[in-house]
């Protein structure tokens, strides 16, 4: 991502307004969002399983995601909800 491209100049202002890396410098910020990308997942995708590696972090820039166990009945348990500036994943 070039140092003036538009989603650089969207996701900036969206990450220090919305999330806890807002208080990072210019820099620090600029440099975290070229090391990261973007990803649209149609809705009902399971992004990822219990028990899978977790090795990043995830930013909702966008919609919503539904955090699930599914208890000793194989019934489904909703844990949470994520929206808009929330942060899931490993820091």
């Amino acid at each position: 991502m070039g140092t003036h491209s538009p989603l650089l100049d969207r996701i900036r202002p969206f990450l220090r307004n919305n999330t806890f890396f807002g208080g990072l410098p210019d820099v620090a910020l600029d440099h975290l969002i070229r090391r990261g990308h973007t990803k649209k997942y149609p809705r009902g995708t399971i992004i990822y399983r219990r028990g899978e590696l977790g090795d990043s972090l995830m930013v909702l820039l966008s919609g919503r995601i539904k955090i699930t166990n599914t208890n000793a009945d194989a019934r489904e348990v909703v844990l949470n909800f994520l929206g808009e500036g929330d942060i899931h994943g490993e820091l």
